[in-house]
């Protein structure tokens, strides 16, 4: 599953595209821990707009 999520990600870094894809999250998804309901403090960033970004730091060579 790793393997195929990376292989994912290669294709999409050397797409014109910046966006996550459908199919892209759908990889990404089952990955990602949920966030406990009774958790202390403020709730975090929806997950796909952060992955959306990371992948717009790295198409963009971005540091």
């Amino acid at each position: 599953m790793v393997e195929r999520v990376f292989a994912c990600l290669h294709l999409f870094l050397r797409a014109p595209i910046t966006m996550a894809g459908d199919d892209l999250w759908a990889l990404f998804a089952p990955q990602l821990l949920s966030w406990p309901e009774n958790a202390p403090g403020p709730r975090p960033v929806p997950d796909r707009p952060c992955l959306q970004s990371i992948l717009y730091v790295l198409r963009n060579d971005i540091t």
